[in-house]
C-alpha cells in the first residue's frame, strides 16, 4: 500500500496535479480501496490510478486486453463505477496514449504485442490470429474517435 500511495504522489505530480495530501493520508485511501468491503475511489483517483496503471514497469504505456490498466478498469466497474465513467477514462488514457507518441502499439494486449515483435523478427510466423488481435483494439478505437463532423457526436457516425 505505501508503494501504490507513492506512486500516487509521484504520479499526480508529474501530471502537474500534485495532491494536496501527505503520502500517508493516500496511504490511508488505497487502504480503503483494498479492505475487505473496498469502496470506489473518487473520480480523481481514478484518473491517477488510470495513469499509473496504464505504464507497464518498462515505462511503456499498455492499455490492451490483459493489461494492468485493463483490470483497474473492470476493477472500478465492479466497486460500481459507471459504464460512461470507465469509458471515459479509458477514451482519455487512449488519447493520452496516441498523441504522446506512443502509438496504437499502447492498444494491443501482452499477448498481441509479444506475438507481433515474433512477427516483425520472422514474418513467416505472421497469422490470422495476431492478426485478428491487431484488428479488434484498433476498430475500437476508429469506432471511438469516430466523430459526426457537422456536431461532434459518435450518433450518427457510421458503424
Amino acid at each position: 500500500m505505501a508503494d501504490t500511495a507513492r506512486a500516487l504522489v509521484k504520479t499526480a505530480r508529474q501530471l502537474g496535479q500534485p495532491l494536496d495530501s501527505s503520502a500517508t493520508s493516500v496511504q490511508r485511501s488505497v487502504a480503503r480501496w483494498e479492505s475487505k468491503r473496498p469502496i470506489l475511489p473518487s473520480d480523481r483517483y481514478q484518473l491517477l490510478l488510470a495513469h499509473l496503471y496504464a505504464r507497464r514497469c518498462d515505462g511503456q504505456i499498455a492499455l490492451g486486453s490483459g493489461s494492468d490498466f485493463a483490470h483497474l478498469l473492470d476493477a472500478l466497474a465492479d466497486l460500481g463505477a459507471a459504464e460512461t465513467q470507465v469509458r471515459e477514462l479509458r477514451a482519455l488514457l487512449m488519447r493520452t496514449a496516441t498523441d504522446t507518441g506512443t502509438g496504437l502499439l499502447a492498444l494491443l494486449g501482452p499477448t498481441t504485442q509479444l506475438s507481433m515483435a515474433a512477427a516483425l523478427a520472422d514474418p513467416a510466423r505472421l497469422d490470422d490470429a495476431l492478426l485478428a488481435g491487431i484488428g479488434r483494439p484498433l476498430a475500437t478505437s476508429t469506432h471511438r474517435w469516430a466523430r459526426c463532423p457537422s456536431h461532434g457526436c459518435d450518433c450518427c457516425s457510421p458503424r
